[in-house]
């Protein structure tokens, strides 16, 4: 998943684009925001985000000074998106000096954004991702040569399957080692069937493996890379290439799973939330159902997931209530009651507080423009 940095010193447009734009729908994360250029400086520092949307007047550091230092820097190499209500020649001129991969004017909408982003699928993506999880100096091989034939693999034109990759992720955090086969079946199918050529290919592949790679970090864990090491990358098709990533897969799990008993208890945990999420879900039955002490279980949830048990089953929820809203027409009270939930009310609250708008306002969101006259 793609991490964004939103900086713009008006109050009401960040709003707008923070809980207006479904951004996990389109495999983008909101990690920041930030209202100066100062601000937007350390921030990026900080999160080092795969993409930067950024306002050119703001107080303290304008954006094209914050783009012009990050650059001098040359450490960290996000994709800067210019999001700017003047149309001054010379802000654009300089904006494409700097290497901003796009410039919109507001008032836009969504949509107009969601298609500059996409722009960013190229080969500064993928390198900037590897190196933000090893560091450009320690990219283990076969990578740095593959990036050296960047031209040949023409990542430019890429499509990254996003939602597939989230779905492998749930079920690698979930330690479901069935469904995270499946999952990563479907993601190199949607790789395959919308990516020509073989250079495109290998850049999903490495957009999968920095996510995994992150994902492993945040536990302690390296993933090693035997099964990469035995591939002639000289002549690869789509079969070596799945091959070398259900390997990989295998690898992760094996690195994570340093207790076999414990995560078999969370795998089994997870699938029955999975499985009965409409059920009244407490950690007692939970914990009663795959024969564990309620105390431990919890532990379990919070080392392995790093969520609580509470956590997890509204997370499972919202997930289906957000199919729900965008695939049926059922009211709010009816998707409430379809996932779990008999008061339609704190159904809304739990939705908020996880998407950070109202599920109305998540079913109506794709249609709304973003306009202002003071943008």
């Amino acid at each position: 998943m793609l991490t964004i940095i939103l900086a713009d010193d008006e109050v009401e447009f960040r709003d707008i684009m923070v809980n207006l734009i479904p951004w996990n729908k389109h495999g983008l994360e909101m990690v920041g925001v930030a209202d100066n250029g100062e601000s937007a400086y350390h921030l990026i520092q900080e999160k080092r985000p795969d993409i930067v949307l950024l306002d050119i007047h703001m107080p303290v550091m304008s954006g094209l000074e914050v783009i012009r230092k990050i650059r001098e820097e040359n450490r960290i190499f996000p994709a800067f998106i210019i999001i700017s209500g003047y149309s001054d020649f010379e802000y654009a001129q300089e904006a494409v000096r700097l290497a901003a991969v796009d410039y919109l004017l507001k008032p836009f909408k969504p949509q107009e954004l969601i298609e500059a982003i996409e722009k960013h699928k190229n080969r500064n993506r993928i390198l900037n991702r590897l190196s933000t999880v090893t560091g450009a100096a320690d990219l283990p091989e076969p990578f740095p040569s593959l990036l050296q034939r960047s031209d040949e693999a023409d990542f430019q034109s890429l499509n990254y399957p996003a939602q597939q990759e989230q779905a492998i992720m749930h079920f690698l955090k979930a330690g479901m080692v069935e469904e995270v086969d499946e999952a990563l079946q479907n993601f190199w199918r949607q790789v395959e069937a919308t990516n020509i050529g073989q250079g495109q290919m290998i850049g999903c592949m490495l957009m999968l493996y920095s996510e995994i790679v992150r994902f492993l970090a945040d536990r302690g864990a390296v993933l090693p890379l035997t099964h990469f090491g035995n591939i002639v990358w000289q002549n690869l098709d789509s079969v070596a290439l799945l091959a070398a990533l259900r390997g990989m897969v295998a690898e992760a799990f094996s690195a994570v799973n340093t207790n076999r008993e414990s995560h078999r208890y969370v795998s089994n945990a997870t699938r029955y939330i999975d499985a009965h999420f409409r059920e009244n879900l407490t950690l007692d039955s939970v914990a009663q159902q795959i024969n564990l002490s309620p105390t431990y279980l919890s532990s379990l949830f919070t080392r392995f997931l790093h969520m609580s048990f509470v956590e997890y089953v509204q997370s499972v929820r919202v997930e289906k209530a957000k199919q729900y809203l965008l695939s049926s027409t059922y009211k709010i009270y009816e998707i409430a009651e379809l996932v779990g939930y008999s008061d339609h009310k704190y159904f809304s609250q739990v939705f908020k507080k996880t998407e950070k708008i109202s599920p109305s306002q998540f079913r109506d969101q794709s249609n709304v423009d973003i306009f202002s006259d003071s943008l």
